[in-house]
């Protein structure tokens, strides 16, 4: 079960699942600049953005294909180059129609910069969800509970400075874990040691190994390397493309020809 510490990584879908992006999900907009729509405001790439083309409130439906867990929606804002266009009245409303819709979360920003977090849940005690979620909080590892709708509406109410039109570079929707999620960790967990050991290998044949044999003697050496090896492979497993294996294959030979000089 998610928890509200897990709201911080957005990349991380070990503890949650990407519920706004399953198959038949559609989303739609109150109004968009050409160029500034649907397909900019799902992506990842923090450089485009959703802009509204209307008067107030400014809306996302998110209409999902069966009744679906919701746990939180993550929003990124970027008052710093958007000024007066970022939200910073924002209501998230949910039910089973677009006419049966209850408020679920409003939340008033000052100059807000980075990722926000909606709980959908009823908290007991509800802060700011990024206070909340995290270290230090005693709320950290409380459970994040879903629940089930068919729609979910996110409003713009009100802007910085009282601006008109929006700017919302991201919007994420993000469930419990499902399947995907525990195959993802299992397989992580299975894969970690056989690319370690890969390293070592590697590791073995380059002439820093050598010289450090012959300083410390052979035993030592591959203690140091395996601890070397071990602690860049799981940066590798972070990500899922074999480049970024391989790149970060490279840069662990270099980090022990560094430490090991």
């Amino acid at each position: 079960m998610s928890r509200l510490c897990d709201m911080l990584d957005v990349q991380d879908l070990t503890t949650k699942s990407d519920v706004g992006s399953i198959e038949g999900t559609s989303w739609s907009l109150s109004s968009a600049k050409t160029g500034h729509g649907v397909m900019q405001l799902m992506s990842e790439d923090l450089d485009t953005l959703w802009q509204s083309d209307g008067s107030q409130p400014h809306m996302v439906n998110i209409h999902f294909p069966r009744r679906t867990p919701v746990t939180h929606v993550s929003i990124y804002l970027d008052c710093h180059r958007d000024d007066s266009y970022t939200p910073t009245k924002i209501l998230v409303k949910a039910g089973s129609h677009p006419y049966d819709l209850v408020d679920v979360r409003y939340r008033e920003f000052l100059e807000p910069q980075g990722w926000f977090h909606f709980v959908l849940a009823p908290q007991a005690d509800m802060e700011a969800e990024e206070f909340e979620a995290s270290p230090g909080s005693a709320q950290a590892t409380q459970a994040l509970h879903p629940i089930d709708i068919f729609v979910l509406q996110i409003c713009i109410l009100g802007n910085h400075l009282n601006g008109k039109d929006t700017h919302i570079r991201c919007i994420k929707i993000f469930g419990p874990p499902g399947p995907s999620a525990f195959s993802l960790r299992h397989s992580k967990s299975m894969e970690a040691p056989l690319f370690t050991e890969r390293l070592v290998q590697q590791g073995m044949k380059t002439e820093a190994f050598r010289r450090q044999v012959e300083r410390v003697g052979y035993e030592r050496a591959v203690a140091q390397l395996q601890r070397i090896m071990k602690q860049n492979s799981h940066k590798a497993l972070e990500s899922t493309s074999s480049s970024s294996s391989s790149s970060t294959a490279q840069r662990s030979l270099m980090t022990l020809s560094q430490t090991l000089r």
